[in-house]
């Protein structure tokens, strides 16, 4: 979270000083590049950092996988080239190759962040919605925003893919740190949200047996910690009014299954 939250204002006062010649432009395109990886994969591995909160450990080494690949394939090559045609701005064919790259690495992590986007969608529906049948109204508008900020982020990237096919290179670096910016706000105040009502579980529900089966659910797939487990079952022994026992149960039975399917 700090290297993108630093890499943000680090990318935008080295666009800004690279523009208006207002230092030297070797230097800045160091510094553009640096406050670039901070900023896009620094975003990238925050949301990877609380995706283990909708999915399980299998499918977030595939998502690791795919971040550490796109940073050598992506910021690697375009990181050499940049600098490359700054170095030397009179070479038509490296100017050429840079304005092709810049489109596919700008494309790959606008889909790598597309793919996260929909993991948390997926997950808030089909992994912690047998959750919420035991939460109050604050928590489902939690899950609601989490889907409204990730759909938000898909629109946004997609914005930023418009300036870049355009050929508006200029506007697409400043624009780029703005949609950033914006997002990563956005995201680090619901993905708190979310980590708050998953170490927070609130129930009313006042059946032992479904107790038992909700711990044990909790416990095998490992959804939520032993702290949320234990502050789970007092709450549930304390309650006095709830959802049927049919009800909870089914509803612990749901979440069983939606963990298996999801291993």
């Amino acid at each position: 979270m700090l290297v993108a939250c630093v890499g943000i204002p680090v990318h935008a006062t080295a666009v800004l000083l690279r523009n208006f010649d207002l230092a030297p432009n070797v230097p800045m395109c160091v510094f553009i590049i640096l406050g670039w990886w901070s900023m896009v994969t620094g975003q990238a591995v925050v949301l990877y950092s609380r995706l283990h909160l909708v999915m399980d450990q299998k499918k977030l080494r595939w998502v690791l996988i795919m971040i550490i690949t796109n940073f050598c394939v992506l910021h690697l090559p375009v990181s050499g080239l940049y600098l490359a045609i700054n170095v030397h701005p009179d070479n038509a064919h490296l100017t050429h190759v840079f304005s092709i790259y810049e489109k596919i690495q700008l494309t790959g992590f606008s889909v790598q962040e597309w793919i996260i986007a929909g993991l948390y969608i997926w997950g808030a529906y089909h992994t912690l919605n047998p959750i919420l049948k035991f939460k109050g109204p604050r928590e489902k508008k939690v899950i609601r925003h989490l889907v409204l900020v990730n759909l938000l982020v898909i629109a946004m990237d997609g914005s930023l893919l418009v300036t870049e096919f355009t050929n508006n290179f200029e506007i697409q670096t400043t624009y780029k740190t703005v949609v950033y910016s914006i997002k990563l706000k956005l995201e680090f105040y619901v993905l708190n949200q979310l980590l708050f009502i998953i170490h927070n579980p609130t129930c009313t529900c006042s059946n032992s047996h479904a107790l038992v089966e909700y711990d044990a659910a909790m416990s095998d797939r490992r959804l939520l910690p032993s702290r949320s487990a234990c502050t789970f079952r007092n709450t549930l022994q304390r309650s006095d009014t709830g959802p049927s026992t049919k009800d909870t149960t089914d509803s612990i039975q749901t979440l069983a299954r939606a963990r298996t399917r999801s291993v």
